[in-house]
């Protein structure tokens, strides 16, 4: 569930900038849950960062990262970008990906309902 902060969201240049409060899923599964533009009232993402989780317990504190789909990561040889790169703004879902403090995902099947964390998703 993604909940936008109030005024948002927002113009951002000739983009958009929201800022929503997501809660985690009942039951996770490694590699994340996806999140799509349609959920904050944009068309696609040019850029979402997550950020640590919080629980009314103040016992919270998974990072909560932004994986965008492969697809969309430009051709690379020798660290040197070959080409010209896909454009970044027409990715259409990225998966939010919640780790312990340590780096390691959380476990298959764990319920995060109770881990909230404000996401900020930029798109058009």
């Amino acid at each position: 569930m993604i909940v936008l902060l109030p005024d948002y969201p927002q113009p951002f240049g000739t983009r958009k900038i929201a800022i929503g409060l997501v809660q985690g899923p009942l039951s996770y599964q490694q590699g994340g849950f996806a999140v799509t533009p349609a959920q904050v009232g944009f068309s696609n993402f040019d850029y979402v960062e997550g950020g640590s989780s919080a629980n009314s317990s103040a016992t919270g504190g998974y990072k909560v990262s932004a994986l965008v789909p492969t697809s969309y990561v430009p051709p690379v040889a020798n660290n040197t970008v070959q080409g010209n790169p896909p454009r970044i703004n027409a990715f259409s879902s990225v998966n939010l990906r919640f780790a312990a403090a340590n780096g390691t995902e959380v476990a298959n099947n764990t319920n995060l309902t109770s881990e909230f964390v404000n996401v900020m998703f930029i798109g058009g």
